[in-house]
């Protein structure tokens, strides 16, 4: 008996989602250890920490000046940008921190007087001079980045053009074994322990729209056009977000949109999968890695909203 376009999605699927899911959890248990027994792992070292509820909170170490010691920090004021309407942040140099009004015990910058030389400030104005600690980032983070980002982007490309399994299957392999540890990481910036029950929400999220769209029964093909146009406008936002900045309550507001749009994208695309069941031509390895796929970055961008929105 041959094995169904839904078995066989749901293989690939569930198998990718494992490296990746399992594969950020143990690396954050190998952390945790490490930690505690005051070692490094994967050449990252952190800091042992306990949250509000008592719980182990792995921290990142902070960056420290090599002739000093003294934790190196980035200083900055809130501008206002007139044109966009919005609150502006301008970092400031080191000539400008020395021209800054210190605390008196400790040393700190406390104070800037706006010149006329900086753009969103009014000259003559005292600024609160806000520093943060700058942390130490795992040295295989960026490399690790920029080779996943280049794999999705050919495992994207492999499924747009319908090269197939025997390719597309590798590649997504390789993101998700890249993935794990990125995700890992982004974990430990927030409070791991909530970031664990975030990966939890959005397994309960899958299995509670898979259940709905699995029923071949019920049509939400109708949602094609809405989603499309809302993941332009999400995109859209993202990089206008990049290019510009926006307001906390404003990037809240749009993560919570993300995980809506999202959520129904998985609905969606496991409504295509059960139409497509039905399918006998359709049966075949190379549809069950596209509509893997989609699943899979249905899944993983709503895994991100859900931080997004935790902060």
């Amino acid at each position: 008996m041959e094995t169904s376009l839904f078995a066989k999605t749901m293989i690939i699927l569930c198998s990718q989602l494992g490296i990746v899911f399992i594969g950020a959890y143990l690396m954050i248990l190998k952390l945790r250890k490490a930690t505690l027994e005051g070692k490094e792992w994967m050449g990252t070292q952190l800091i042992a920490s306990y949250n509000a509820k008592g719980e182990l909170d792995l921290l990142p170490t902070k960056q420290r000046d090599p002739q000093t010691g003294e934790i190196v920090k980035t200083y900055f004021i809130e501008g206002y940008n007139i044109l966009k309407m919005r609150s502006e942040i301008i970092f400031l140099s080191p000539e400008q921190l020395d021209e800054a009004e210190k605390d008196p015990e400790t040393g700190e910058p406390i104070t800037w007087i706006a010149d006329s030389k900086e753009k969103h400030v009014t000259k003559g104005k005292p600024y609160k001079i806000v520093g943060e600690d700058n942390i130490n980032s795992p040295e295989w983070f960026m490399e690790a980045f920029v080779l996943w980002a280049a794999l999705l982007f050919g495992c994207t490309f492999v499924t747009v053009f319908g090269v197939g399994i025997s390719l597309g299957l590798p590649l997504m392999t390789g993101v998700s074994l890249l993935f794990a540890p990125i995700l890992a990481w982004m974990l430990i910036l927030t409070d791991e322990n909530d970031g664990i029950r975030i990966m939890w929400l959005t397994i309960i999220i899958t299995i509670f729209c898979g259940v709905i769209g699995s029923n071949p029964e019920l049509d939400f093909s109708f949602l094609g056009g809405p989603l499309f146009v809302g993941l332009l406008f999400l995109l859209t936002y993202r990089l206008y977000r990049v290019i510009t900045g926006f307001t906390n309550s404003k990037s809240r507001g749009m993560a919570i949109f993300g995980c809506i749009l999202f959520t129904l994208f998985i609905l969606f695309d496991f409504n295509r999968l059960a139409q497509l069941n039905e399918v006998t031509d359709a049966n075949n390895w190379d549809t069950a890695f596209s509509l893997a796929f989609s699943l899979y970055l249905d899944i993983i961008n709503l895994l991100l909203e859900l931080l997004e929105l935790m902060g």
